[in-house]
């Protein structure tokens, strides 16, 4: 979804504004959310999997749709809100904002799963 929203999120950001776009792409995340914690709560319930499980894969197409509008409008409006000498410093700081949790989400998953059991229950990954 990230894939196929991104060129036409661009083209729509030069067209008619990047706070705009952003705008538009923070609605899928309004849809996306609810329906991923509904579907997460339903699945814990024991009410209809199979149904959950595609509500949580409408929700994370709603994720990446999102992703796809929101990330090149917003990192446009931050590099022309950023004088050019101080693009690298904002940008260090950015990247470190990706990476620094894309890290320590799964090392906390770890520590999580080491000290209560390595069973993937429903209950224990809701509270996740």
């Amino acid at each position: 979804a990230a894939l196929a929203s991104a060129l036409p999120a661009g083209w729509a950001a030069d067209r008619y504004g990047r706070a705009k776009v952003c705008r538009v792409g923070s609605l899928a995340i309004l849809v996306a959310a609810p329906a991923y914690a509904y579907a997460t709560l339903r699945a814990t319930e024991g009410r209809d999997k199979e149904l959950s499980y595609i509500l949580i894969c409408i929700a994370s197409a709603f994720f990446g749709l999102s992703s796809g509008i929101i990330n090149g409008p917003a990192q446009a409006l931050l590099a022309d809100s950023v004088s050019t000498g101080a693009r690298s410093k904002v940008y260090t700081w950015l990247f470190a904002c990706y990476i620094v949790p894309s890290v320590l989400g799964p090392a906390i998953s770890v520590g999580y799963f080491e000290a209560h059991g390595d069973e993937w229950r429903l209950p224990l990954l809701r509270d996740l």
